[in-house]
């Protein structure tokens, strides 16, 4: 539980090097979702996503390279 000005519900877990976050927000409408993976010692990649009520659904990938 995170509390705040937004408090919300966060559901936190690590399945084979995936990490998965579900974020559901307690005042807010929009549910999000959250899969992040490191690629090799310097890199990472997210695929995130939410649902909200009124139909503004949207998808983010990520792509972090540190050089």
């Amino acid at each position: 539980l995170r509390l705040g000005a937004h408090p919300r519900l966060l559901l936190k877990t690590e399945f084979l090097g995936i990490r998965g976050r579900l974020e559901v927000p307690m005042l807010e409408e929009a549910l999000r979702l959250t899969f992040e993976r490191r690629l090799g010692s310097r890199s990472r990649a997210a695929l995130s996503g939410g649902l909200s009520r009124d139909g503004d659904d949207w998808a983010v990938f990520t792509l972090n390279l540190d050089f």
